[in-house]
């Protein structure tokens, strides 16, 4: 860029030549019309202007008589300005008399940049750039032009930061950071903008940049400038494994020095500058991965170029070092596998620094399996009880075996990476273990009751659940019975989890745990969907169900599958939504689903997901109880095993034989008895999920594991509005988080902690009993004694050295009660929930919180809330959220100076 200085001439400058022409228009004074510039006559640009609205020609003259000339040219109400070299005694007064202030202007381009900005002078820092500067402004100005200066001044960060921005393609007004300049540079087309610029200006522009800007913009913009397919981001996260200060060895030093060579033209960096630039392009990285799915395409796109530069600097192995870089999170996984085998302190702490990868943010089915490896790794930790009798088997597949079984089915396709698989299998053996230990057990339990059914305390035989859960239900607001055919418990386990998005409640027995139903034997669909249906024990299909169905609840509608196809635009039929908008003349309505034992002979379920969405019509049909009141009752016929390498027997059918067909083998238990339906009342029924008769499916049915006999029975109602009342059924109660403790919390290495205080401890208060039963009102968790009743009710525990004990009988506690009103929490919830959290170290998921206290689920968030307002005195955190946001911790020492315990 050529420009004028004293005692030269030089070409004029497009825009300079522009900035005066609007200059010359807006002066206004119809008497001088042209502007003479000394400059060299030659003019390359368009040689007619227009400036707001009127026309300005250009042209260059090389004598007097050639300006003369364009004077004699010029229209009537236009505008002219001449590019001359001739000095004012060549021109005379012919010529000046009618120029513009009758001289020629001598090119001052800082002069013209205030204009450019709607300001009236250019700042010193501008000024210090350099004579650069007035240039590129005027050669570059947008045809919208420069944003306004917010001075009366124009400043080199206003001016020189929306050139960059110009030039790099953004829109004005615009202030460059180191984010921004990654961020546009990671562009191609923004690369190849950059490198069409004058490599003068570019140099000027960039050493600024890095000066004024960072030296993270500098190393933008050099990156950006060469001519390499390589993104900046990708250059400068290869910077951050190289500068990290874990990163060492000859190979690493060896990799610097090459991409320095290669990337930065030579340009050598301090140790401070290359942990500044590898941190701003991780920043950037980061936050794109987290903006939305296009920009974290974008964004595993320029990690996968860092990992391509590493590895073209001969220091691949680098990146596994990086918490941001993919290869850094395959060898946090496979550390992952490894502490599998160390014991669940260990898993824990694998999986930690798994979770604190960039890309562990998000979950993924490869993370899910992570996380569930983890619990099973806690689960096998946990104490093994022997179970003696069915009840107890069936009691504890609902309570634990279906968690096993849905983590079990996470780990199962876990990882495509080789070396974690192999981890994955080691686990998943140990865990298979166990659970045939169990299930061997329960099938001898399964056969004596066949031979002679009895009642088994927490679950229903399956033909009798119609009777014992429906009818008492279809008595309070009508019923939708959803059968879905083939759900396990660990499918009912994730279906549970959605439901309150829908805004529905799960009610349970008094007794806080999910009821189960017992399968007719075998557990196939025509012997145990027939039996349910019909309530009793009977085979069949289609007509013999809605048959039975019919004569236990008259009218009441059963669809299935046909009945189930919609016309086009609609979810549901017009028939089933008019059922079961007919609370009062159809109280009880049936829907069978067959997507899950659909699924099992057609595709691997071994990972799936069941979702409300992947059951369709499921969501619609719960959306439509909830909308005409009813309670819905979702169960099942059976539930299923999933194949997971089983090892196949000759026979016809998947899970069952006919004793005449062999010996009872391993694995195997022969049953017999009036709930037996196949031929004869007897069958040979397979007990070990790894075993499977005939051709191999996706998953099985008809035998005996748990998994397959324990059928799931989820009761929904809406969720009420505040200050009504909910209506169960007798005996009935708004269930409490159902998962197990080992679920979401690690196991417990010691002892609970010691909750003595008083120096001198006359007597230990024996530790409060878990709730057995949670009332069904809305103000079950709260006491509602009035407050000048309750401020002297616990004095006499003040003379234990119990902590909770003191608590509760101190005087600032009474205070906080008092100050709550009648909606506080009820002593026995609080004593249990900061008991509960002394014995798990002062840290405890809140799901542990309400199953211990007896919280119903969707009473969790207010009523821990309630916790906290009459724990933390003056806004003072005893009781707060932890940084997962699931877990809840006390600061017990806060604790006993708020409360002079």
């Amino acid at each position: 860029m050529i420009t004028t200085v004293a005692g030269a001439t030089a070409p004029a400058e497009p825009g300079y030549v522009r900035q005066r022409a609007k200059a010359l228009v807006r002066q206004h004074d119809p008497h001088a019309r042209v502007l003479i510039l000394h400059a060299l006559p030659q003019w390359s640009g368009d040689p007619t202007l227009t400036v707001e609205d009127r026309v300005v020609h250009v042209r260059p003259c090389a004598s007097q008589l050639a300006v003369l000339d364009a004077y004699a040219q010029l229209p009537a109400d236009d505008y002219l300005v001449v590019l001359t070299d001739r000095t004012t005694q060549d021109l005379g007064d012919a010529v000046l008399l009618r120029a513009w202030r009758r001289r020629i202007e001598m090119p001052d381009l800082w002069q013209a940049v205030p204009a450019l900005f709607n300001a009236t002078g250019c700042s010193r820092d501008l000024h210090r750039v350099g004579t650069w500067a007035p240039a590129a402004l005027l050669s570059h100005a947008p045809a919208g032009g420069w944003p306004p200066a917010r001075g009366v001044e124009v400043t080199a960060s206003h001016a020189l930061g929306n050139l960059l921005a110009h030039l790099l393609g953004r829109s004005l007004p615009e202030t460059p950071d180191a984010s921004l300049v990654l961020t546009t540079l990671d562009s191609p087309a923004a690369r190849a903008r950059w490198r069409g610029v004058d490599p003068a200006l570019r140099a000027e522009l960039t050493d600024w940049a890095e000066a004024h800007l960072g030296v993270e913009v500098g190393f933008a913009l050099r990156a950006g400038a060469h001519p390499s397919p390589v993104t900046p981001l990708a250059v400068g996260l290869a910077m951050a494994a190289l500068w990290d200060p874990a990163a060492t060895g000859m190979a690493r030093g060896q990799a610097t020095g090459i991409l320095i060579e290669r990337h930065l033209d030579g340009r050598q960096l301090t140790v401070e500058a290359g942990a500044r630039i590898g941190a701003a392009c991780a920043a950037v990285v980061r936050q794109r991965l987290a903006v939305n799915a296009v920009q974290a395409v974008e964004a595993r796109h320029t990690l996968a170029q860092a990992e391509a530069v590493l590895a073209d600097l001969g220091w691949a192995e680098g990146a596994e070092l990086s918490d941001l870089l993919p290869a850094g999170l395959s060898a946090r996984m496979r550390a992952l596998g490894e502490a599998l085998g160390q014991g669940s302190e260990a898993a824990e702490q694998a999986l930690a620094t798994v979770t604190a990868h960039a890309l562990a943010q998000h979950e993924t089915p490869t993370l899910a399996a992570a996380r569930m490896a983890v619990r099973l790794t806690r689960w096998l930790e946990t104490p093994e009880t022997t179970c003696t009798t069915l009840h107890d088997s069936l009691h504890r597949q609902v309570r634990d075996g279906a968690w096993v079984d849905r983590a079990v089915n996470a780990v199962w396709n876990g990882s495509d990476d080789g070396v974690l698989a192999q981890h994955y299998a080691a686990l998943l053996a140990r865990v298979a273990a166990r659970r045939h230990a169990r299930d061997q057990v329960a099938a001898q339990q399964l056969a004596a009751h066949a031979a002679a059914p009895h009642a088994v305390e927490g679950s229903v035989a399956v033909e009798r659940l119609l009777a014992e859960v429906v009818q008492p239900w279809r008595l309070q607001d009508g019923v939708l019975l959803i059968v879905l055919d083939a759900m396990s418990l660990a499918v009912a386990t994730e279906i549970a989890e959605s439901v309150g998005e829908l805004g529905l409640v799960e009610w349970v027995p008094a007794t806080g745990t999910r009821m189960s139903a017992i399968a007719a034997l075998p557990s196939l669909t025509e012997i145990s969907r027939a039996s349910l249906l019909s309530g009793a024990l009977t085979t069949g299909t289609g007509p013999v169900e809605k048959k039975g169905f019919a004569t236990l609840f008259p009218g009441a509608p059963l669809f299935h599958k046909d009945d189930l196809r919609s016309d086009a635009g609609e979810q549901l039929p017009a028939s089933v939504t008019a059922a079961i908008d007919d609370v009062a003349g159809r109280p009880v309505v049936g829907v069978v689903l067959n997507t899950i034992d659909d699924t099992l002979h057609k595709q691997d379920v071994s990972a799936m997901t069941w979702t409300l969405d992947r059951l369709a019509p499921l969501r619609a049909l719960l959306t439509a109880a909830r909308a005409a009141g009813r309670t819905v009752v979702l169960t099942a016929d059976h539930g299923h095993v999933v194949e997971q390498a089983t090892e196949a027997r000759p026979g016809d059918t998947s899970r069952w034989r006919t004793p005449d067909s062999g010996e009872v083998t391993d694995g195997e238990v022969l049953v017999r008895g009036p709930r037996v339906l196949a031929p004869g009342g007897e069958a040979v029924l397979l007990w070990d999920p790894s075993v499977h008769y005939g051709r191999r499916h996706p998953g099985y049915h008809g035998g005996a594991s748990l998994a397959e006999v324990t059928i799931p029975v989820i009761v929904l109602q809406r969720l009420v509005t505040a200050g009504a009342q909910p209506a169960g059924a007798k005996g009935w109660v708004p269930a409490p988080p159902q998962a197990p403790e080992w679920w979401n919390e690690p196991v417990r290495q010691t002892e609970p902690e010691e909750t003595v205080s008083a120096p001198a401890r006359k007597a230990s208060a024996p530790k409060a009993a878990r709730p057995a039963v949670v009332d069904p009102s809305q103000d079950a968790l709260f006491d509602v004694a009035p407050a000048e009743e309750s401020d002297a009710a616990p004095a006499a525990a003040s003379s234990t050295g119990d902590l909770v004990d003191a608590l509760l009988a101190s005087p600032a506690y009474a205070g906080q009660k008092a100050r709550a009103g009648r909606r506080r929490p009820d002593d026995t919830v609080v004593a249990t929930v900061v008991r509960t959290l002394l014995a798990r170290g002062h840290r405890a998921h809140r799901d542990t919180l309400a199953s211990e206290a007896g919280i119903p689920v969707h009473h969790v968030e207010p009523t821990l809330a309630a916790v906290k307002r009459l724990l933390n005195v003056e806004g003072y955190a005893v009781l707060e959220d932890d940084v997962d946001r699931v877990s809840v911790k006390l600061d017990v020492a806060l604790l006993r100076d708020q409360f002079g315990i």
